[in-house]
């Protein structure tokens, strides 16, 4: 696997891992949690996404990104749609920008082949939090992934 701390040290100026992790939850989710176990779970989501990320990754070589187009949805949000491409297969990529308070463009998801990652958690979260409680959700991401990916 890729160094994770190289690797992200690029991506950390861009993502909005505690935006991603309150989206992710759910508003009402995450305002009823105290702020030492919002920074918490965001702590543990961010380990996870990029876990995640990165194990995708790996399964990936000699493909080539393509950026397709930049959409502006509305002032403080943009799409910037990219293609993974290789050989004749094409996988669409959108990377899902708004602009923070001081003018910045971050990124709060990403949807791949029109599955968005904040929408996949948070359906994970809300199935998990309707059967336990809060803490076991934390222990749930503290633990590795069950499936290594295998290189294609």
């Amino acid at each position: 696997m890729r160094n994770l701390k190289n690797f992200f040290v690029i991506f950390d100026s861009i993502f909005d891992y505690t935006l991603m992790a309150q989206l992710s939850l759910g508003s009402k989710q995450w305002s009823a949690l105290e702020s030492s176990k919002q920074n918490e779970f965001a702590k543990l989501f961010e380990e996870k996404l990029k876990l995640s990320y990165m194990n995708k990754l790996d399964l990936y070589t000699d493909e080539k990104i393509v950026i397709k187009n930049l959409e502006k949805i509305k002032d403080t949000r943009i799409h910037l749609t990219t293609h993974l491409m290789k050989n004749s297969e094409v996988y669409e990529i959108i990377y899902k920008f708004y602009k923070n308070k001081n003018n910045d463009w971050l990124i709060y998801d990403v949807d791949i082949l029109g599955v968005s990652i904040i929408q996949t958690y948070r359906t994970q979260f809300a199935d998990i939090l309707t059967k336990e409680p809060f803490e076991k959700l934390l222990e749930k991401l503290k633990q590795p992934d069950e499936e290594t990916p295998k290189k294609q």
